[in-house]
Formats: C-alpha cells, structure tokens, sequence
C-alpha cells in the first residue's frame, strides 16, 4: 500500500521512495529541494479529549489544507499519527521553502471545526534541503530525521504562557467545568519544565473527563522555580462526593 487509508496522502513508503529520486536528482545540483517536517500541535489532547471522530475529522481537515498550500508537483504524506511531511520539488532559495512552511502554518491554525465540533490547532515545523553530493551522502532518511528534531528543538526552546494555555484547554472541554488555581511561582517555568507539565496536566484532566466521567475538575499549582506540585481533584467514578 502506498496510501494512508485515513487522509487519502501517500504514506512513508511512498513519500520515502518519492525523497529517495529527489536527493539523488539534486545530487547533481540544481534548484533547491526541500523537506518541511509538520507535526500538529495539541493533537494528542483532541484526540483523547474529543474522541477519535474528532481525531480523525481534524486530520482530514489538516491533509486537505496542507495540499492547498502547495503546487501540483509537490508531495504532501502522512508519516503517522499527527506527522505530515511535505516535499518541494523545487524552490529557488531557502527563502522560498520558508514561504510555504508560513503558509502551511496559517492553513492548518484555519481549521476550526472537526466533526461537527470547535477546535483550535496550530502546528510545528522543521525544514531541510535535499541539494548537492551533501543531501544526497545523508539520504532520505537523514533528512526526515534531521526535520523531526529541529521540530522538536523549537518546541523545547518556546516560552509558553502556562495559565493561558491550561485556561484554553479548560475552555475546549464543554462537558466538564474546570477549575484552575495556579500559583504565581509556578507560572515562571522555564520552557521545558512548562512543556513538560502542560503535557502531564492535559492528561491527568483527559483520565478525569473521559474514563472517569467527572463533570468537575479543580487543578492546583504549587512551587517555585522548576519544581512544581501538581494537585488534581474531580467528583468522577471512585471519588469522594464534593459538596455543591
């Protein structure tokens, strides 16, 4: 199979064989070729938040805008999961490449419904160039792995505004009232101490709303510099009855 059943895109299979002719073409020279690496941003929360339809709803939505930023000649595929990965056939400078990865961007922070609910996503990107005998030494595989870390990278080095973030995922939960009480120390986080707790809250509250079925969730943030305590109480199944 070449296709990704979900999106309809070429799957890793095809797109590496489709990468593999672009280095070797380019290891002759000429115009710039280039990989742009997306990973869909909060992704995992939609996902468990809102269901899989939603999920899957989101990703179409995603594939569909991705192919819109792009020319005929281009290739948009899906690696798995939230990853897409778009391959430039040509481009006449890094700018250009630059160029599309922003628009890319703007057309996936469009999408703003899935599956009949609101959502907002936004998204994460990585280029590469695939250009001369040095693309074609790392190969296809170096060059996708090269595109994920500097992914990666960005989003460790991004100061990120915790209580906005935890309000904004509070607010995308209709069915649960979400309380949150944060401390003013533990709003001053280094990057990846802010990453790294959002990610641990977001699934603390989706066990809460989707295995536990709480319809309230009261999140409390305590501590200074990077050592923060999290407490997390719901009135879901196996918990003590809260009083109105």
């Amino acid at each position: 199979a070449f296709y990704d059943v979900l999106t309809g895109l070429p799957n890793r299979r095809l797109f590496t064989e489709r990468l593999d002719a672009l280095v070797e073409a380019r290891n002759a020279g000429g115009a710039l070729g280039a990989v742009l690496f997306i990973d869909l941003d909060n992704f995992k929360y939609v996902n468990d938040a809102r269901g899989h339809a939603t999920g899957d709803a989101l990703l179409r939505s995603a594939a569909e805008r991705l192919v819109a930023s792009v020319r005929a000649r281009d290739t948009v595929a899906r690696l798995g999961g939230d990853e897409f990965v778009i391959m430039l056939e040509e481009v006449a400078s890094r700018e250009g490449a630059l160029r599309v990865a922003q628009i890319a961007l703007d057309q996936i922070k469009s999408v703003t419904e899935a599956d009949g609910n609101p959502v907002s996503i936004s998204a994460s990107i990585g280029i590469s160039s695939a250009r001369g005998h040095a693309g074609a030494a790392r190969g296809s595989a170096a060059l996708l792995a090269e595109v994920r870390a500097a992914v990666s990278r960005e989003r460790e080095s991004q100061r990120i505004n915790l209580e906005t973030a935890l309000r904004t995922l509070a607010d995308g939960i209709a069915s649960t009232r979400i309380e949150l009480d944060i401390a003013a120390a533990a709003r001053d986080l280094s990057p990846r101490a802010a990453h790294a707790l959002l990610r641990c809250v977001q699934e603390a509250i989706t066990n809460s709303v989707r295995h536990a079925g709480a319809r309230r969730v009261r999140v409390e943030l305590r501590g200074a510099g990077d050592e923060v305590e999290v407490s997390i109480d719901d009135d879901g199944r196996g918990a003590p009855h809260w009083e109105q």
